[in-house]
């Protein structure tokens, strides 16, 4: 890849998908200026849990790919097409995240 990426762009989505697990898996759905403390606090351990995991994954690849795809080999096993409905949803998940930026910065 030769295009030049932003690291603060690709944290922003880390964070980003942090948030989108956050409202996936019961947390409050709220805007975060209408969140109590403890909602954001909520909110905020669950973007760094997730975050941190995803760090550690990208890590792992990097460095031990064939790890990667004894996993993904695995995860196929248990449910045919999981991984790929799994990447589908990321790029979903950067689509909105782009636009939400495209829309913030105006």
């Amino acid at each position: 890849m030769t295009e030049h990426i932003d690291p603060q762009h690709i944290s922003d989505f880390i964070k980003w998908i942090g948030i989108d697990t956050y409202k996936q898996y019961g947390g409050s759905t709220k805007d975060y200026h209408k969140m109590s403390t403890d909602e954001k606090k909520q909110l905020g351990g669950i973007a760094k849990i997730v975050g941190e995991a995803m760090t550690k994954g990208i890590i792992l690849a990097k460095e031990q790919p064939e790890l990667i795809k004894a996993y993904i080999k695995y995860l196929e096993s248990i449910q045919h097409g999981y991984t790929k409905q799994m990447l589908e949803d990321i790029f979903t998940q950067y689509r909105e995240f782009l636009y939400s930026k495209v829309y913030a910065d105006e």
